[in-house]
C-alpha cells in the first residue's frame, strides 16, 4: 500500500469511530467479554486436565481370588504384596465377601433379588492395592498376573 492509502484509511476509521461511538463501545465491549469466555474456559479446562491427571496416578487394583479360598492363602497373599522385595504396595485392604456382596447389592439398589443368594459359593476375597508409584502398576501386573490364587 502507498502512505496515502494508509493516511486514508487511518483517518476513515477515526472519524467512523467518531461519529458512531456506540458502535465502537459495542465492538470494545465485545471483544473484551470474548476474551474473558476465552481466559475462563482456558481456566476450566486446564484445571480439569489437571484433576484427570492426579486421578489417573492412584486408582486402586482389585486383586481376587478363587472362590473357597483358605484362610491360609488369603493370608500368604496379603503377605506376599508387602513382601519387601517387591515394595510395591502403599496400602492393601482385605474385603470378605460378604462385604462384596453387600457392596454389589448397595450399587444394584434391588435388595429383594438377593435375598436367596449364597454368596459365600460365589463371591470371593477380593484385595483393594494402592501402589506407592502409579509407574509400577505395569510391573505389578507382569509380576502377578500368572499368580493362580
Amino acid at each position: 500500500m502507498k502512505v496515502n492509502e494508509w493516511r486514508y484509511a487511518t483517518k476513515a476509521g477515526i472519524n467512523g469511530l467518531i461519529r458512531h461511538p456506540l458502535l465502537s463501545v459495542a465492538a470494545v465491549t465485545t471483544l473484551a467479554l470474548m476474551l474473558f469466555l476465552m481466559s475462563a474456559f482456558m481456566a476450566v479446562s486446564m484445571n480439569a486436565n489437571h484433576l484427570s491427571e492426579v486421578a489417573a496416578r492412584q486408582p486402586p487394583i482389585e486383586v481376587s481370588m478363587k472362590v473357597g479360598s483358605t484362610v491360609e492363602e488369603i493370608t500368604t497373599v496379603g503377605h506376599r504384596f508387602f513382601c519387601p522385595i517387591t515394595r510395591m504396595c502403599k496400602s492393601c485392604k482385605c474385603r470378605p465377601p460378604e462385604e462384596n456382596f453387600n457392596r454389589f447389592k448397595q450399587e444394584m439398589g434391588k435388595d429383594e433379588l438377593w435375598e436367596d443368594f449364597d454368596y459365600k459359593r460365589s463371591i470371593p476375597y477380593t484385595f483393594s492395592l494402592r501402589l506407592e508409584d502409579p509407574s509400577y502398576a505395569p510391573t505389578f501386573q507382569r509380576k502377578w498376573k500368572n499368580t493362580i490364587w
